[in-house]
């Protein structure tokens, strides 16, 4: 968050939280270019077993960069102004993972939102899982305008920025913060293909499928972590 010379305050995702990222997505796709390049030499080479490990490994990696370059992209040129008795919105695309918004450039009157809505969101795809929290403007029309969303909060990645900032609006405008529970989404081919977001209108779930949910999500992102690194090594050695 910064203030302005002339006192308006915005509120902006942190350039460290995006700009290092950029770099880092870089370097993983260079790697899996490094790593599709020996899966076909090995191939050429006649070991098709070892070859296929490393075909599988660098789109493993690419489905990565992607993710690190769309939550980069998330999260650069995000932005939220205070006016008094406005908020002027500056929200891109790419603000949600699992669907693509529209953009939002626009002044919002204060006295025409009713709450700041707020859920998780559970995806599962090809046994992996993550859980992220979205947020969003619920207007007094029915409209809802998303916010954003804190990702991978069940493993060590998450980042909560979000809903950092919702509590700077929510404290600033005395608006009401609505939590909706936990929902479950279609996670598609890796989060990139074939993703379905439930409608805000669903209702979340129980206490008990939700701590079964967290548990789940926990272990696949261990396991997504161990391949990761897995992928890294070996696009390294070979």
């Amino acid at each position: 968050m910064e203030l302005s010379a002339k006192g308006r305050t915005i509120l902006r995702r942190r350039v460290a939280g995006w700009l290092p990222a950029m770099a880092v997505a870089s370097v993983i796709s260079l790697l899996a270019l490094t790593a599709g390049g020996s899966a076909g030499a090995l191939l050429f080479h006649g070991e098709p077993a070892f070859a296929l490990l490393l075909a599988v490994l660098t789109v493993w990696m690419f489905v990565l960069a992607d993710y690190v370059w769309r939550d980069c992209l998330a999260k650069r040129g995000w932005s939220i102004e205070f006016e008094p008795g406005k908020l002027l919105l500056n929200l891109p695309t790419r603000r949600s993972l699992m669907q693509r918004l529209a953009r939002e450039h626009r002044d919002v009157d204060i006295s025409e939102i009713a709450t700041i809505d707020t859920r998780l969101e559970y995806f599962r795809s090809f046994g992996l899982a993550t859980v992220h929290r979205s947020y969003g403007l619920r207007m007094r029309s029915g409209q809802l305008i998303v916010l954003g969303e804190d990702r991978a909060l069940s493993g060590d990645l998450a980042e909560e920025t979000v809903g950092q900032i919702v509590d700077v609006i929510a404290l600033k405008t005395g608006l009401p913060v609505r939590d909706l529970g936990m929902v479950e989404g279609i996670g598609g081919c890796l989060g990139v293909l074939f993703t379905s977001v439930p409608g805000w209108e669903e209702s979340g779930y129980p206490p008990a499928r939700q701590a079964m949910l967290w548990r789940r999500a926990g272990a696949m992102e261990t396991i997504a972590s161990i391949i990761t690194l897995a992928a890294l090594i070996l696009s390294a050695v070979t």
